[in-house]
């Protein structure tokens, strides 16, 4: 009985969030989110997640994506920086923070699925983002998502001790299908050295490309909101406070908090806690400019406690091209 209903809970989720990959460390690769990150950083960055979720009820839930998200004409700012050492000071400065050198075009793309038991879904997306100074501390950027979804639910591989059941036979009728859709989506953020302040819309424009059996799936348009700020506490150590807000046509608001330490540029520990009383722990540690590696376990201390959910998630970054030897802007 406890497994069927997961099972609901699950039909629920997908109602809300069919459309949405999981990840808790959505600050590890912000362009997932919002396509106004995308080209932030002076490095072509590449990135490997994957999160699994345990429920204890055989139920499927996990997701994984593919990025990559780069700065096109960048090989100015590379060539300042290697010759740092033969500048002084306060030109070293001026040159860096000059408008036309920030001026930049970001380009990338990305490839996720998801699954959530009889839920599946993969998407292909490319983004773009150009970014303008507003003067010397701070840069506003404006990005646009074009993607292409496939979705699709089958109840076919389940088997719960009430399948004949009048409730649980409609839930199998009404919502097997496939689906396929094209996703049109913007952002904007304005951000400075150690600051952020981003707004982005999630499945703005929705349009179906084809469809088979009747599938019932409720896509709703979100708005989502992105701050952070990094604090010096001393001469090796940062401090990151974020947090994520988001609005979904016709339900409650949704937030997300975070708080990591980090020393030197080495590793970073921390917690998240949202909305939904999901605790979560985070560490991360980098390799020089060659690897960084985060990690979030997730445990649900709300009523969702009692079906031992769980969720482990990993992000790999990869920075190429990387002729500067820059470090991420935002971590």
């Amino acid at each position: 009985m406890k497994r069927f209903f997961f099972l609901l809970i699950s039909v629920a989720s997908i109602q809300v969030f069919s459309q949405d990959f999981i990840s808790t460390q959505y600050y590890s690769n912000l362009a997932t989110v919002n396509p106004g990150f995308v080209g932030i950083d002076d490095f072509l960055d590449v990135k490997f997640s994957v999160f699994q979720g345990w429920n204890g009820f055989d139920i499927r839930n996990n997701n994984f994506y593919v990025s990559a998200f780069g700065v096109l004409n960048n090989t100015g700012k590379a060539n300042i920086k290697n010759n740092a050492l033969r500048l002084s000071g306060s030109v070293y400065s001026e040159i860096e923070s000059s408008k036309g050198l920030n001026r930049r075009h970001g380009m990338g793309g990305m490839v996720s699925g998801r699954n959530l038991g009889p839920y599946r879904s993969f998407e292909v997306a490319y983004q773009y983002a150009y970014h303008l100074p507003v003067n010397k501390r701070m840069i506003f950027s404006l990005g646009t998502k074009l993607g292409y979804l496939a979705q699709r639910i089958d109840f076919s591989d389940l088997r719960v001790s009430v399948a004949d059941d009048e409730f649980f036979n409609r839930i199998l009728i009404s919502n097997n299908g496939n689906r396929s859709s094209y996703i049109i989506d913007f952002g904007g953020v304005l951000y400075s050295k150690n600051f952020y302040l981003g707004v982005s819309t999630n499945r703005l424009v929705l349009g179906k490309l084809s469809e088979g059996q009747d599938i019932n799936l409720s896509e709703r348009q979100q708005v989502i909101g992105q701050l952070a700020g990094t604090f010096s506490t001393g001469p090796n150590v940062k401090v990151n406070l974020g947090l994520s807000v988001r609005y979904v046509e016709g339900a409650d608001f949704q937030w997300d908090s975070n708080a990591r330490v980090r020393y030197k540029e080495i590793f970073y520990v921390g917690g998240a806690y949202n909305r939904t009383g999901r605790f979560s722990l985070l560490a991360g540690f980098s390799l020089g400019p060659k690897l960084q590696v985060h990690y979030a376990y997730d445990q649900y201390l709300s009523s969702l406690g009692s079906f031992n959910v769980n969720a482990h998630e990993i992000v790999l970054g990869l920075p190429l091209a990387n002729r500067a030897k820059a470090s991420a802007k935002f971590w």
